[in-house]
Order: structure tokens, then C-alpha cells, then sequence
């Protein structure tokens, strides 16, 4: 390898060693401000009124409505019939569950709490290995970079 080549590849290698160094910042930042956009305790403290919102949207769409059942007298049945909008369906019949399904729910209902203790055990332990306070949580103004 010539003299030229060598001085042409440290230059090179200069100039990517100065490149890393100029982007590192810029990629840490874009770290912590993913990880400020996935914490959900970001945006209850930024923006109150837009999660109980979202929390109401989420309780309504999730909560079935109640079921309106009619109890017609024996007249509106008769009117009914007439005009051929009575529909009548089987009822099913309500049997008490058996033996091998009543195992079954308790089975997964079971399984289900014990979930629910696991995760908020790993999250307790989350939260005590990285306390945070409410200063630092909230995310420094955005500045913006000019080339």
C-alpha cells in the first residue's frame, strides 16, 4: 500500500470517527424521546383531560349495553302477528354449566388472578429499580438541529 492510500483511509476513518461522534447525541435523544412517547405517565401528567377522554371512549366501546326485553300483553302479540313482525326464536335452554366446564372456569379464572399478581410484582419491581421522580420524568424542550 502506498503512502496516499494509507493517508486516504486514516482520513477516511477521521472522518467517520467525527461523524459517530456527531450523531451519538442526536441518537440518544431520539432514545429517551421514545421512551418518554411509550410511558403512559407522560401523557396523564401532559395531558389530563385527553386521557379520562380516551378512558371514557375505552369504557363505552368495552361495556356491553343492557339488552331491552319486552314483555308485550297478549293484544300486542296478536297486532303483531298480524303485521308479521313476530319473530319467535327458541329460548335456550339455561341448564347449569357441568362439572368438566365449572372446572374449566375456575381453572382459567385462576390462572387469570395469578397473572394479574405476576405482573404487578415484576412491575413493583420495575419501579423500585428505576425511581423516578417527577422532575425528571418530564421530557426537556426538543431543540432543533441545523446543518
Amino acid at each position: 500500500m502506498s503512502s496516499t492510500q494509507t493517508q486516504s483511509a486514516d482520513a477516511i476513518r477521521a472522518q467517520m470517527a467525527m461523524a459517530r461522534n456527531r450523531l451519538q447525541p442526536e441518537v440518544n435523544r431520539i432514545v429517551e424521546d421514545a421512551q418518554t412517547l411509550m410511558d403512559w405517565k407522560y401523557y396523564l401528567q401532559n395531558y389530563p383531560w385527553g386521557m379520562m377522554a380516551a378512558a371514557c371512549i375505552a369504557g363505552y366501546v368495552l361495556v356491553p349495553q343492557k339488552r331491552e326485553v319486552i314483555r308485550p300483553d297478549e293484544k300486542t302479540l296478536r297486532k303483531m302477528a298480524r303485521h308479521e313482525r313476530l319473530v319467535v326464536a327458541p329460548q335456550e335452554e339455561s341448564s347449569s354449566n357441568g362439572p368438566i366446564k365449572s372446572a374449566l372456569l375456575f381453572g382459567v379464572s385462576a390462572l387469570m388472578r395469578a397473572g394479574v399478581v405476576y405482573a404487578g410484582q415484576q412491575l413493583a419491581k420495575v419501579f423500585e429499580n428505576n425511581p423516578q421522580d417527577s422532575a425528571s420524568s418530564t421530557p426537556e424542550p426538543r431543540r432543533e438541529v441545523r446543518s
